[in-house]
């Protein structure tokens, strides 16, 4: 596998719909969806890659228009 290739596995997707959700529910995808991410890969990624942080990035018309830091999940049981 190329570098290329495994930068997929260093992204989230969120589910459509994603943007309609109030706040709340939008920092609960957030969290499972980086739990599930962190749980999958085990903290690790294609060539050594270590998992130390997540960035949400929010695109308008391919240009980046805002981002979110995130830390790694808190459970212990990953």
């Amino acid at each position: 596998m190329s570098r290329g290739a495994a930068l997929r596995f260093a992204q989230v997707h969120l589910p459509s719909g994603f943007a309609k959700l109030d706040d709340a529910a939008r920092k609960s995808v957030i969290q499972d969806s980086i739990c599930e991410h962190y749980q999958q890969y085990e903290g690790s990624l294609p060539y050594d890659g270590i998992i130390k942080a997540y960035r949400l990035t929010i695109e308008q018309d391919n240009h980046v228009v805002d981002h979110a830091e995130y830390g790694l999940p808190k459970s212990s049981s990953i």
